[in-house]
């Protein structure tokens, strides 16, 4: 499902650039995802702001840099895209040593397991995905994981409250002549708890291979006042199955039933956004929610 994108400029303390941050997330099953619609090019001094659960907290940064200097008499240019978790969030990828250590991110393909078991970096880690470096206006020197990939995947993982949640970034970049690009085109997490994500999975839940589950959520009228959810089918042959609640902490506050084609459901839990799903027949059906204190 792609979603429109809403964009403001911040500062970022590594580069004196724009930020663009985006609030849309699309809901399917456990995982939560948010598809870039378009997708964004990063130019020089420009950073991509991404916050997974749209709490207001940045848990990752990606975005391109440079740097200027002279050796030998001669100007040395040096530029790189990057990623940084800005102490909220955390890359997996490996570091070098050259007299300080300098990290650099993985590029995953899709369906590669995002879990505990990665080489994950500290959140203050500040990472090059690729870099391009000239001297004399000549390109001496490039590299980076990220050099020259399309639709490869940054794996992530954040804090939220007292656990842990695993996510995914996906974007191209490459070393292009004198120049390098970034572009950001989607990114999810696993709404539950220390689970595990695929690279690329935009939908939870297992499926055996060739079978296809009925998505039935344009069948249903849902929407919340106050701290209360309201179900209605709009079809009669899904009137009858179990409803099921979650708060962003991948935690269920309300499991129950729904007959006659209606429901209505009172959650005692914070203010916020919460994930709603339907067990109906042969499918599903899901929703995302957001109840106040009204």
């Amino acid at each position: 499902m792609k979603k429109d994108i809403q964009k403001r400029l911040t500062s970022y303390s590594k580069l004196a650039g724009a930020a663009v941050a985006l609030t849309p997330l699309a809901v399917n099953g456990e995982i939560v995802y948010t598809d870039v619609d378009p997708d964004v090019t990063l130019a020089n001094g420009e950073a991509f702001e991404i916050d997974f659960n749209d709490d207001g907290i940045i848990d990752m940064v990606v975005g391109m840099g440079t740097a200027t200097g002279t050796t030998g008499g001669d100007p040395v240019y040096f530029q790189a895209a990057f990623a940084s978790g800005s102490g909220a969030g955390s890359f997996a990828g490996t570091v070098q040593s050259f007299g300080a250590p300098f990290y650099f991110p993985e590029a995953y393909n899709a369906g590669a397991s995002i879990n505990s078991g990665l080489s994950w970096q500290s959140p203050s880690a500040f990472g090059s995905l690729n870099y391009l470096t000239s001297v004399g206006g000549a390109p001496v020197y490039s590299g980076g994981n990220w050099e020259n990939q399309t639709d490869k995947y940054l794996a992530v993982r954040f804090t939220l409250g007292t656990v842990q949640h695993y996510g995914w970034v996906r974007m191209s970049a490459g070393v292009a002549g004198p120049s390098n690009f970034l572009t950001v085109s989607g990114y999810a997490f696993e709404a539950v708890p220390d689970e595990g994500i695929e690279a690329g999975a935009e939908t939870g839940g297992i499926v055996p291979s060739g079978i296809t589950v009925p998505d039935y959520s344009d069948q249903f009228n849902c929407y919340s006042f106050g701290h209360s959810i309201f179900v209605q089918s709009l079809d009669q042959t899904l009137q009858n199955g179990t409803v099921e609640v979650f708060n962003l902490s991948g935690q269920q506050v309300f499991a129950g039933i729904m007959s006659q084609g209606a429901t209505i459901i009172n959650i005692d839990g914070a203010e916020g956004l919460y994930f709603l799903r339907l067990q109906v027949a042969d499918g599903y059906a899901e929703r995302k929610l957001y109840l106040s204190g009204n």
